[in-house]
């Protein structure tokens, strides 16, 4: 072989690693069980192609070679980069919220929070560990002379939870991001020659919209209400077989495998699963080519993979979480081309908020943020104190930022802190990258409701911003 074939082979494998270093940045490792298999082969083939057009690195781990205690059942997924990992909440069916949640953790990670539930249903299963809170309203109908709600439901609440073979009642316990939950809402009607029925709907975890399953009008069980107990409890055993059922044979998603005791656990380090190095960042321009313009304005950014605005609850409910994919406004520098004093206004039009499904999409933004109403939401500002006043190329500037915040037609004072780094683009453009993050008191200010988890964090929205002004 010729020095120059040499030269030839080196040069090759020197490009190959450098790609493939970059590829390595991001990862979606995707847990699975070589003797149980979940996915299809229709499913593997739908998040490889998933992973190349959001350009991460798919890596399939078996966990008959060890597992990180984290991990608690198959499939599992996990998006990790070079500033932490995060575990995806969401069935593995469905493609657009899974590539929402890889946008939404470039951008910012999960962050760990206790999730105390009390009076719940807890199934330990092998590793896994499956809830199954339990909701009965109250009876409606023609109610009995000497009915009393204070005793009717906690004795629907306890026949219905003694029936069941695998779900104890506990009086408390810690969800964490890898518990899996099933939804029960029972809901008993009695009528005039007292026959009760009690209707049945389960939710998932991933869906509390739509119910996987439902005996509504027909009802689930009926009988004569003196034999009520007896009736929660078939209630109870026909909830609990249809939730195992889900778990096996689930064609939307939910079907999962629990993990056996007997595979060991392994840190990520030991399984070679280690957080990706941090990718090489290109300094583009020279102080002299940098154009500290009066007027910028909002452009998008050139990676398309990465998001503009993202949003989510405080943790452990911060797997509710979304993105805003369009942005407008503008930011006008104060005097002699200064941070200190410029003001701006930034819009964004509720249509673009999207959670990556659109079931979710729909309940956000006509119900709880009202699009048809108000269509739009907006923020006045001006920035008030600035660690350095200048632009300068490399130089990332501390600024603080005041103004009002309008949402749902209500305006509200709001502060933040914020940064601005100028840099050149390779066309170049001057160009201002901003990054922000703050919080909204969603409920305290806008009397809007999150979902089910403990106060504040179900009360209060974090917003994660990364934008460029041209």
């Amino acid at each position: 072989m010729t020095v120059k074939s040499l030269l030839l082979i080196f040069y090759s494998w020197l490009i190959c690693s450098q790609l493939a270093a970059q590829i390595n940045t991001e990862q979606l490792l995707l847990f699975v069980d070589s003797k149980n298999k979940i996915l299809q082969t229709e499913d593997l083939a739908a998040l490889e192609k998933l992973a190349q057009v959001n350009t991460v690195h798919l890596k399939i781990v078996d966990v008959q070679q060890g597992v990180p205690s984290e991990i608690t059942f198959t499939p599992s997924i996990v998006f990790q980069n070079y500033l932490g990992r995060s575990f995806y909440y969401g069935r593995y069916k469905n493609l657009s919220r899974l590539q929402n949640f890889i946008r939404i953790s470039r951008l910012a990670h999960q962050q760990d929070s206790e999730n105390i539930k009390t009076d719940i249903l807890v199934w330990k299963n092998g590793k896994s560990s499956i809830t199954a809170p339990l909701k009965i309203t109250e009876l409606q109908g023609e109610l009995p002379k000497d009915f009393a709600s204070s005793t009717f439901l906690p004795m629907a609440k306890n026949a219905t939870s003694k029936s069941m073979q695998q779900f104890k009642k506990q009086a408390t316990y810690n969800s964490s991001r890898c518990t899996r939950s099933f939804y029960i809402n029972l809901y008993p009607y009695v009528d005039a020659k007292k026959n009760l029925t009690i209707s049945a709907e389960l939710f998932s975890q991933y869906n509390c919209v739509e119910p996987i399953f439902q005996k509504y009008e027909q009802g689930l069980v009926s009988g004569k209400w003196k034999n009520r107990a007896a009736l929660f409890a078939k209630a109870g055993q026909l909830m609990e077989a249809e939730i195992l059922s889900q778990i096996e044979s689930s064609a939307i998603g939910d079907a999962f495998s629990p993990l056996k005791t007997s595979i060991s656990n392994k840190s990520w380090e030991v399984l070679q699963l280690q957080l990706p190095p941090k990718p090489m960042k290109n300094k583009i321009g020279t102080p002299q080519e940098f154009n500290a313009k009066q007027k910028w304005m909002v452009v998008p950014n050139e990676n398309k993979n990465e998001p503009i605005v993202i949003f989510s609850f405080l943790p452990p409910v911060d797997n509710y979480a979304g993105e805003v994919k369009a942005l407008s406004g503008t930011l006008d520098l104060g005097k002699e081309k200064q941070l200190l004093g410029a003001k701006g206004d930034f819009e964004v039009n509720i249509a673009d908020v999207t959670m990556g499904a659109e079931d979710f999409d729909y309940e956000v933004q006509n119900k709880m943020l009202q699009k048809m109403k108000f269509p739009s939401s907006s923020f006045q500002f001006e920035i008030t104190n600035v660690d350095k006043s200048n632009l300068e190329l490399g130089q990332i500037n501390q600024i603080m930022v005041k103004g009002k915040f309008t949402l749902l037609g209500k305006t509200i004072d709001l502060q933040m802190p914020a940064q601005i780094e100028p840099f050149v683009a390779s066309d170049g453009n001057s160009i201002l990258q901003v990054n922000l993050n703050f919080q909204l008191p969603l409920y305290h200010e806008f009397q809007v409701k999150g979902p089910d988890g403990p106060s504040p964090a179900k009360d209060t929205l974090q917003f994660f911003m990364k934008f460029h002004l041209l």
